[in-house]
C-alpha cells in the first residue's frame, strides 16, 4: 500500500512538473570565415532562445542572418540581415544579439539563423534546444 502511494505521488509530480528532463543549452565559438554563412545548427532543430556575440578582439562586423533551410545564407542579400554585430576591443565583447524578445510558446527553427563575418574573428552562439 505505502509503495503505491510512493509511485503514485512521484507520477502526479511529474505530470505537475514536466517530463523532468532539462533542455540543453548548446554554446560553441563559431570562428568565421570571409564569404562564408555558417548555420546556428546544421539540423532542423527547435529552441527557446538564441544569443550571439561578437568576441574580444575581431576586427569587423559579424552579421546575423534568417533564411530558410532551402535559401543560402549570405550578408549580400540584404534581405536576410537580422542584425549587425559591431566589433568590441582587444579586451571586452562587441555587440550581441538575442532571440526572441519574450519567450515563445512553440519555440522556433535556429537552424534558420547564421552568422557571417571576417576571416581571424569569431562568434560566441548559444541556444536552449526545446525538448
Amino acid at each position: 500500500m505505502k509503495t503505491t502511494s510512493i509511485a503514485a505521488l512521484l507520477v502526479a509530480l511529474l505530470l505537475i512538473t514536466g517530463s523532468g528532463v532539462s533542455e540543453p543549452q548548446i554554446n560553441r565559438i563559431q570562428a568565421l570565415s570571409t564569404g562564408t554563412a555558417y548555420r546556428i545548427s546544421t539540423s532542423p532543430a527547435r529552441a527557446n532562445s538564441l544569443f550571439i556575440q561578437s568576441l574580444p578582439g575581431n576586427a569587423a562586423i559579424v552579421y546575423v542572418l534568417y533564411a530558410d533551410e532551402a535559401t543560402t545564407c549570405v550578408a549580400s542579400a540584404t534581405t536576410q540581415i537580422v542584425a549587425y554585430l559591431g566589433p568590441g576591443t582587444a579586451s571586452q565583447p562587441g555587440q550581441s544579439f538575442t532571440y526572441p524578445s519574450s519567450q515563445t510558446t512553440d519555440g522556433f527553427l535556429v537552424n534558420r539563423f547564421c552568422v557571417q563575418g571576417t576571416t581571424g574573428d569569431s562568434a560566441l552562439v548559444s541556444y536552449d534546444l526545446r525538448n
